[in-house]
């Protein structure tokens, strides 16, 4: 009975201590994240929306075929994306992190998220 309760504890415990590492900061960001919009009335699946956080605060995404480049800034919970041709300031604000996914509100009402899924990278793909 003690190795049963030991056993449920440890694993237990084990789970606390993996959900502790999504703390969300620059070195939990950095990487390729699919973004997929959820709750909205009309979506195109077909459609590729990425964005790769890359270290000192740059990015790169791919915005339904368009690419664009610029900096980022994450203040605590808001994340400031800034375009690098046009100057422009995007603010993804209430971010979130849920089962290993980032997530954020789009607009200011409604069920409707953006939500980011880690690419993960296979050996041969990395440059």
């Amino acid at each position: 009975m003690r190795t049963l309760l030991a056993a449920v504890f440890l694993l237990g415990l084990g789970g606390f201590l993996a959900a502790a590492d999504d703390k969300l900061d620059e070195k939990f960001l950095i990487g390729k994240w699919a973004i997929k919009e959820t709750g909205l009335k009309t979506t195109d699946n077909k459609v590729q929306k990425s964005i790769e956080f890359k270290p000192k605060g740059v990015y790169a995404m791919n915005d339904r075929g368009t690419m664009t480049e610029g900096k980022y800034k994450l203040k605590g919970t808001t994340l400031e994306l800034t375009d690098k041709a046009s100057g422009a300031v995007v603010a993804w604000k209430d971010l979130a992190i849920k089962d290993g996914k980032l997530t954020h509100p789009l607009g200011k009402k409604g069920a409707a998220r953006a939500e980011l899924t880690r690419v993960e990278e296979k050996p041969d793909e990395k440059k």
